[in-house]
């Protein structure tokens, strides 16, 4: 099996404190369309996986299940990408139409 694009959310799982990443105190702008219940003044993952670099050199150790995962993407994949704020150069086969919290947001374009 091949596999061209891996999209992933970005967040590893990783050893020891702070399973999904390394966190950071701080506030983020205002959001395009409503706040949807995340608080704009809070811990953010700051340590987050990327290219298919970071799953063949992740910054710390994965867990065995998620190394296990990053093993394939590294071997498998032509590519990893990270989906962001960005969306539109990650995602242009799809509708502008994602889940946020469970439901779905029109994004505007």
């Amino acid at each position: 099996m091949e596999v061209e694009n891996f999209y992933h959310s970005g967040m590893g799982r990783f050893e020891g404190a702070g399973l999904l990443g390394r966190q950071k105190q701080g506030t983020v702008d205002p959001f395009p369309q409503g706040d949807h219940g995340i608080s704009r003044n809070d811990h953010f993952i700051v340590e987050l996986l990327d290219d298919l670099d970071s799953f063949e050199n992740p910054p710390r150790t994965l867990t065995s299940s998620f190394g296990k995962l990053a093993d394939l993407v590294a071997d498998k994949c032509d590519a990893a990408k990270r989906l962001s704020f960005n969306y539109k150069s990650y995602s242009p086969c799809f509708p502008e139409l994602f889940l946020l919290n469970g439901s779905s947001t029109q994004l505007g374009v």
